[in-house]
């Protein structure tokens, strides 16, 4: 497995496990209990991530939230320009990431000073993500998202998209026939994605699993049980549980409860071969990583 991905001056090692922060600069985050939209928030709420250690900032724009309202592109793009603009200002070494499936946004923050492209959709949420990547040279997380129809309140390119609209279970579009088996048909997935961004020059790759995208309660504990065969694709494995449903339904708590349910989650995820935790609460991710450290001595 490729064992550290450089960007510019700044690199990821994956020697151990690394934490993502998350950071949404959006009014409406399912689990944050603050709204970062301005600069002060942004850069103290980016200051308390790294302090604890975090090793990538992930900013976002657009809440993918069930039930989220939709935000346009042009206001996507206004508040990862405001979040990547002020972390890169005010934390010149930081690595950064974006959440978007946009591939104008993803274009706009890497001008900002993004490192990383971080896409839910796996490409198929618009055309261009693939080529976008590739022209911009920027490491590329590819998520698996189970869906066969993505129906937007209106036009995808063209108006306002609502992550509300229904993902339906089923094969991925470019997955190829289902074999009846999650992992399989994920594997399947993956590696199709990722010959056709290697094709266009992209190999600095981070796959998500997608939990929570597009699966049940059920499958969702399937693939972190058998999250380790994905190991198979020989690249760097990133986990996003952290506050999920896959948490607080089964327990019936709100996502804001579910600090001990993520820690535990996050800890099968590690001793199940994560190289990234996608993390709300950085300290916790930091401290879990060095316990687990310590059980695999």
């Amino acid at each position: 497995m490729q064992d550290r991905i450089i960007m510019q001056d700044r690199e990821l090692q994956f020697s151990s496990p690394l934490v993502m922060a998350i950071l949404n600069v959006t009014p409406d985050s399912f689990s944050d209990t603050e709204h970062l939209m301005d600069v002060n928030s942004i850069t103290a709420a980016a200051a308390r991530a790294l302090t604890q250690g975090a090793d990538i900032i992930d900013i976002g724009g657009c809440s993918t939230r069930p039930s989220s309202g939709a935000v346009d592109e042009t206001e996507e793009m206004r508040r990862v320009r405001l979040g990547v603009t002020a972390v890169r200002t005010a934390f010149p070494n930081a690595i950064i990431s974006v959440d978007t499936f946009r591939s104008k946004v993803a274009e706009e923050a890497v001008n900002c000073g993004a490192d990383i492209i971080n896409d839910i959709s796996g490409g198929m949420l618009d055309p261009e993500m693939f080529t976008t990547v590739a022209r911009l040279h920027t490491p590329y997380i590819l998520t698996h998202t189970r869906m066969q129809h993505f129906v937007p309140q209106e036009p995808f390119l063209d108006g306002q998209v609502g992550m509300h609209a229904p993902f339906f279970e089923g094969n991925v579009m470019g997955e190829g026939p289902s074999t009846g088996d999650i992992i399989e048909d994920m594997l399947n997935f993956f590696r199709i994605r990722i010959e056709q961004l290697q094709q266009l020059g992209v190999t600095d790759i981070i796959i998500d699993p997608g939990y929570g995208f597009g699966k049940t309660l059920e499958q969702n504990y399937e693939i972190l049980r058998r999250q380790a065969e994905l190991l198979a694709l020989d690249m760097p494995l990133l986990a996003g549980v952290s506050h999920k449903s896959m948490i607080y339904k089964p327990l019936n708590v709100a996502p804001y409860e579910t600090q001990i349910g993520t820690a535990a989650i996050n800890m099968m995820a590690l001793h199940n071969g994560a190289h990234i935790l996608r993390v709300h609460e950085v300290k916790d991710a930091k401290q879990l990583i060095k316990l687990h450290s310590l059980c695999q001595a």
